[in-house]
This record gives structure tokens, C-alpha cells and sequence, in this order.
């Protein structure tokens, strides 16, 4: 897992475009072609984007959209298609919650619960579901009374 360079932009941009159009159906090259790709530049140059990459193929990456001293908040967590399966999902958020937690005491991220292959891949990292819902958050300490979280999907990284 490294933060790319300048030199992976353009095989990040389609794979963040991909994310993007997976999670919430809408394609941002055809949208916003220019500002997406600034956005993904940004990423990159502010040190918010993770790849791991073999081969020319993307076999893990995640965005932060959110840093604060007490959590940081991923997005666009991505495989390659061809990638899948594999465990690459599972190997990838494990080694990168890792690192982020050796900065900040929480890592959370949400994810859709019809999204059943993220949400094992989250379960199996170490992320015991606490309450179902809209959101999936991980990180070392809870987020809370799960009585609490209004139906959402909530993780505690163990």
C-alpha cells in the first residue's frame, strides 16, 4: 500500500470514476470530466489517496473525503474487478486501517447494506457489526450507543 504519484493518475482516475459510478450509479466522467479529475489529483497531492497496484492493475484503493485529529473518513474503496475475490479487499483495508490508526484513534467509512460483498470484507478485517443501517464505521474505539445509530451499519475494528 503507498499514496501514488503524480505518474498513477491515469490509472486512478477511471478506477475512482469506477468507485464513484459503483456506490451511487452516477458516472463523473460524464458529468464533470475536468473537475473529477482534479479532484483525484487533489487526493493525490494533499496525501488523501492509497493504492496498491501489480502489474498495472489496482488491487486496492481508498480516498480519504474527511481528516480530523480523531478520525479519518474513506471513500471510493475499490478493487479491480479482475482483481476480486482474491482477497485483495480484505488484505488492502486491513493493511491501510492499520496505518491510519497509527495516526488517528478511528477509521469509518459508509457503505450501503445492500452492499453485502464490502460489508463481509469489513466484517472480516475485524469488524463485528454492531447495528445495521446506512453507515459502516470502523476504528479502535466505538462510535457510541448502537441503540443509538438510527439504523446504521456500525463497526468497531478490533
Amino acid at each position: 500500500m503507498t499514496a501514488p504519484t503524480f505518474d498513477d493518475l491515469e490509472l486512478l482516475v477511471p478506477a475512482c470514476a469506477a468507485a464513484h459510478y459503483e456506490e451511487i450509479g452516477i458516472d463523473p466522467m460524464r458529468h464533470d470530466p475536468d473537475g473529477f479529475r482534479w479532484r483525484t489529483r487533489a487526493q493525490i497531492d494533499e496525501g488523501r489517496s492509497w493504492v496498491w497496484i501489480e502489474d498495472g492493475v489496482i488491487l486496492f484503493k481508498a480516498e480519504a473525503s474527511a481528516w480530523t485529529p480523531d478520525a479519518v473518513q474513506l471513500q471510493q474503496v475499490w478493487v479491480d474487478p479482475a482483481a476480486r475475490g482474491r482477497g485483495n479487499a480484505q488484505r488492502g483495508m486491513r493493511d491501510l486501517c492499520r496505518k491510519l490508526l497509527e495516526q488517528v484513534p478511528r477509521v469509518c467509512l459508509f457503505v450501503r447494506p445492500e452492499n453485502a460483498p464490502a460489508i463481509r470484507v469489513y466484517e472480516a478485517v475485524g469488524t463485528p457489526p454492531e447495528d445495521h443501517c446506512d453507515a459502516c464505521f470502523t476504528g479502535r474505539y466505538p462510535l457510541g450507543d448502537p441503540s443509538e445509530a438510527n439504523g446504521k451499519f456500525a463497526l468497531e475494528l478490533a
